[in-house]
């Protein structure tokens, strides 16, 4: 007796409601989705550390402000919106002072703001406060008294 094998696509149709190219279609819809969400996620973790590598954080800076922007991520979709901030803040996202804080976290006008851009922007307000930190601390940088010696 020659037993007959059946190609997997025929057997799997006869169990689906729905027609093989139909389910064909949907499951490399998938796939590629699937495959846009990785690859978006492993661009914003090589930018997030591209940008981490150009202005000097340090990994557990890194990992504190991930964590920060994790808190404020309050729906996990990789994004702080205008939601997210009222939620962390106890505001509506249409008021003015949520408006104002993502306006400050987002240069880009999207409406929303992605790992990457906040730790740019935290960078930067990190080396403008230390800046000004360091240069109170070197004598050559504080403005000369008259009369005084340094």
């Amino acid at each position: 007796a020659t037993r007959s094998f059946y190609p997997p696509s025929v057997s799997v149709a006869l169990f689906l409601p729905l027609p093989l190219p139909l389910f064909s279609n949907l499951l490399i819809f998938l796939f590629v989705s699937l495959l846009e969400v990785i690859a978006n996620k492993m661009s914003s973790e090589v930018r997030a550390r591209d940008i981490m590598l150009r202005n000097g954080i340090s990994e557990d800076q890194y990992q504190s402000l991930k964590a920060t922007f994790n808190n404020y991520d309050t729906d996990k979709d990789g994004k702080i919106s205008a939601a997210d901030i009222g939620g962390v803040l106890g505001s509506e996202p249409s008021s003015d002072s949520v408006q104002t804080y993502l306006k400050s976290m987002d240069p880009s006008g999207k409406g929303f703001v992605e790992f990457p851009e906040f730790l740019e922007v935290m960078s930067r307000k990190n080396a403008r406060t230390h800046d000004t930190l360091h240069n109170d601390e070197q004598p050559s940088k504080r403005r000369r008294q008259p009369g005084g010696d340094d």
